[in-house]
């Protein structure tokens, strides 16, 4: 049975069935939860007096929201509702990042290292299928969700079908969409993965994180429509708490 706990006029009960900051994150994240991304969460004072709680207790509870990626701190600024966006990946969905973000209606920005251009050692000739030795193409990114970067990851990509793309790839430009238009290439997914696990410390770096949390990794093979051969390969790592990744397949 659901006991509540005895409160003040004007306090919300807090239902004691849970531990007791569990059972007040669940109340707050259901008040808040029809309310516009960026709305800005009670203090951990007035939410203290409000439903009968310690500060600590208050406190207890953002940090369970913001476990559950429903809700940002801002150092200096607060606490902030979000929503994440549903990236996602499968035979219906584009796999061109940028147009899957464009068709959500999610402004992205891209910033790009200069390619690097390099001989095919083993492993560059294992996961792309090409013969050692072979030109090769790296191009690392880093986008950002509302001027925060939210992934990080790079590129490698058979030289021979993507010749000059240094020149090709202007700033800002989707990689996908140069390789339709000045290749003739139609990128399809081949193979993907996604896991849960902590960053290298550059990528994590480069995320502008605290620590090494764990981040969505995706791994991607795309392949050429037309010629059959594998175009790019990717590893990218996103952030989850800007982006719920979702794999469907068929």
């Amino acid at each position: 049975m659901v006991r509540e706990k005895a409160t003040q006029d004007g306090e919300v009960p807090v239902p004691s069935s849970l531990p007791t900051y569990l059972a007040l994150s669940d109340l707050i994240a259901g008040e808040f939860a029809d309310c516009s991304p960026g709305t800005t969460l009670p203090g951990e004072h007035d939410l203290a007096r409000r439903f009968g709680v310690n500060r600590l207790t208050a406190r207890a509870a953002v940090d369970e929201l913001e476990r559950r990626w429903l809700i940002r701190r801002v150092r200096g600024s607060g606490a902030y509702t979000v929503r994440r966006i549903e990236y996602r990946i499968g035979a219906a969905y584009p796999v061109s990042f940028t147009e899957a973000m464009a068709r959500l209606g999610v402004e992205t920005t891209t910033t790009a290292e200069p390619p690097e251009r390099r001989a095919a050692g083993t492993a560059d000739s294992h996961v792309l299928g090409v013969p050692l030795g072979a030109p090769v193409l790296v191009l690392r990114r880093t986008r950002h969700v509302q001027g925060v970067p939210a992934v990080v990851g790079q590129s490698l990509l058979a030289g021979d079908l993507l010749p000059g793309l240094e020149d090709a790839l202007a700033a800002g430009t989707s990689l996908h969409a140069v390789m339709k238009d000045t290749y003739g290439i139609e990128p399809a997914l081949g193979w993907s993965q996604v896991r849960m696990m902590p960053p290298p410390p550059e990528e994590a770096r480069r995320l502008a994180l605290r620590g090494r949390p764990p981040l969505v990794r995706m791994g991607a093979r795309i392949v050429d429509r037309n010629s059959g051969r594998y175009v790019e390969v990717v590893d990218q790592w996103l952030r989850p708490d800007y982006f719920d990744v979702i794999v469907e397949v068929q």
